[in-house]
């Protein structure tokens, strides 16, 4: 079993694309690690992957400047430093849970739960993770999701969502 402290756990890994990957980090727990790239293109701008400048500000705590987050380690170095905290990435398809412990699909126990903050990111996560005492709900930070929460966290928050409509009084009208 793996020791940690944290564990961020994601709804699924990046599509493979011209520009980047799923990142694939020997030794880890599930050997994608969510939320985090490989680029394959070297001139693609990382600060245009929302996502990942999302989780990079949430990690952080405060939104980056493109300065800022150019300034950073690349993903597989910074990977290897949330590692070496025992601050973990996953995939919510690529493991289940039994018995307070996080197997990956070949049964393999990775992390005791009890002992764990478990992060989730989308409703898929939190769905795996319903049962489990000691989560934080956080919504998914990619760029189809225009939540508020977001907006502390990414300068390029999208501010053109309208928080105020009334939703219950606009499907009454509908009847």
């Amino acid at each position: 079993m793996f020791n940690a402290k944290c564990i961020l756990i994601g709804d699924t890994s990046y599509n493979e694309n011209d520009n980047y990957k799923p990142l694939l980090y020997e030794n880890y727990p599930t050997g994608i690690v969510v939320f985090f790239p490989e680029i394959k293109n070297k001139s693609y701008d990382l600060y245009e992957l929302t996502t990942y400048r999302r989780l990079l500000g949430f990690l952080n705590s405060r939104p980056l400047t493109k300065e800022e987050f150019t300034n950073l380690d690349s993903p597989h170095q910074l990977v290897e430093y949330y590692t070496n905290n025992d601050i973990y990435f996953i995939n919510q398809s690529e493991i289940k849970i039994k018995n307070s412990i996080i197997q990956d699909l070949n049964k393999n126990n990775l992390f005791l739960i009890d002992d764990i903050t478990i992060i989730c990111f989308g409703d898929e996560a939190i769905e795996k993770f319903k049962n489990v005492k000691n989560i934080i709900k956080c919504p998914h930070p990619s760029r189809k999701v225009s939540h508020k929460f977001w907006e502390k966290y990414d300068y390029r928050y999208r501010k053109d969502y309208n928080f105020n409509f009334d939703f219950q009084n606009f499907f009454y009208t509908l009847k």
